[in-house]
């Protein structure tokens, strides 16, 4: 026989799953053109550690391991735009990167791919597997490698969303 502990942790964890079947999408990409598609038809897809590949025209090619726990397209939106703004530039270590290589007048074609499709962070959950797969990729890497190692210092950045400070009370009416 269960115990009532596990099945109160069972019912928590069935209300408080973001997860559901009618949430995934009908199509993996809304891009108006295929060949436009920064991940070959795949850009909706979410959860996931990607790796960003810069070749620069003098065709030293180094890498960026980076994560995304909405869908990629609005990641790489993101990063499009701190290429694109200057008060940007620091926003992550492939922007620097990439302003680096503009200032010295460098043209450079980005590649991007999926490395692992994980879970995020999950009220109740004591781990990040999107973070922990982020981290491990990050140490796996070579000199070739955009990232510095003290990103494994950080703290996940999905446990905030579950914060009760961030709670925001929806049915205000109630008395």
């Amino acid at each position: 026989m269960p115990s009532m502990a596990s099945h109160i942790k069972a019912h928590n964890r069935k209300v408080l799953q973001e997860t559901n079947p009618t949430d995934a999408p009908d199509h993996t990409c809304n891009c108006k053109n295929d060949d436009i598609c920064p991940l070959a038809g795949n850009c909706l897809q979410k959860a996931f550690v990607y790796q960003s590949d810069v070749t620069p025209d003098t065709g030293e090619s180094q890498y960026y391991i980076g994560v995304t726990e909405p869908t990629f397209k609005t990641r790489w939106n993101d990063h499009k735009s701190s290429f694109r703004n200057e008060k940007y530039r620091h926003k992550s270590k492939l922007s620097t990167f990439v302003w680096k290589l503009k200032e010295q007048g460098k043209n450079y074609n980005l590649k991007w791919s999926i490395l692992k499709k994980s879970t995020p962070y999950r009220a109740g959950s004591k781990r990040c597997n999107l973070c922990l797969w982020e981290k491990y990729f990050i140490i796996k890497g070579d000199n070739d490698m955009i990232n510095k190692k003290d990103e494994l210092l950080g703290k996940c950045r999905h446990t905030q969303k579950f914060l009760l400070k961030n709670f925001k009370n929806r049915n205000r009416d109630i008395r």
